[in-house]
């Protein structure tokens, strides 16, 4: 098996407090923060099987302000013999709700009739809220496979508790295992959905025996009041 540590940190970046009595700003500086450790281990189960478990304490800060919880992610994967089609199940972010706590919840009152009791100290209670899980099914098949040149076509659906569901198909043509040239589209029931109709390009370099450059391009096209989505990455493995 293997075994994996992850760290995902998102900081919105400064932000200046404004309330209904203070409109321009109270003075006060606030940074939202939001932060996931995981650990994963994942293994083959047989030739044709694969699955790993991700275990994740997540961290949500906003002012005094603090909600931490527990999830997982759980996957497998099935590829009949040596053929070309493969399948897998995903559960993303399955886990108890979540609640807020802090310093902003309390408040002092005065309980007492008598003008000169000092005020007490009350705490409101946050609601608490679900995870965002996701359930994903989806399969790959080789369409047209002729020596280092390939054609690989994919589909995808993906079920929300928070969002409507989703159908993504998608293909892809290695030539020479070296350049990769990407199509996709994402169809949606939600009527504010703004992603649509995704290309891209990649290729492959080759440093050494054991080493390579890896660079992608994507471009998605999105709707509404957005402009579209430019993707570039790179990766080097040794």
């Amino acid at each position: 098996g293997t075994i994996g540590l992850m760290v995902d940190v998102l900081e919105i970046g400064d932000i200046e407090e404004t309330t209904e009595d203070q409109p321009e700003g109270t003075g006060r500086i606030f940074s939202p923060t939001f932060t996931v450790i995981g650990l994963n281990y994942s293994r083959w189960f047989t030739e044709s099987v694969s699955g790993g478990l991700t275990a994740k304490v997540i961290s949500e800060s906003i002012l005094q302000e603090q909600a931490t919880g527990l999830a997982f992610d759980a996957g497998i994967r099935y590829q009949p013999g040596r053929g070309n089609l493969r399948l897998a199940l995903l559960l993303k972010d399955f886990g108890p709700d979540m609640t807020f706590r802090g310093a902003d919840f309390e408040s002092f009152h005065q309980t007492s009739h008598d003008p000169n009791a000092n005020p007490r100290s009350l705490a409101s209670q946050s609601a608490s809220f679900e995870l965002p899980s996701v359930f994903q099914a989806g399969l790959a098949y080789s369409v047209l496979q002729r020596g280092a040149n390939r054609l690989d076509g994919y589909g995808t659906f993906v079920n929300k508790n928070f969002g409507e569901d989703e159908y993504q198909i998608g293909a892809e043509y290695m030539l020479n295992q070296t350049l990769a040239l990407r199509a996709g589209y994402v169809a949606s029931g939600d009527d504010d959905f703004n992603y649509g109709a995704s290309f891209g390009v990649g290729f492959g370099l080759p440093l050494g025996e054991s080493s390579f450059l890896n660079v992608d391009y994507g471009h998605r096209i999105v709707s509404d009041f957005f402009d579209d989505n430019q993707i570039l990455s790179l990766k080097f493995a040794f």
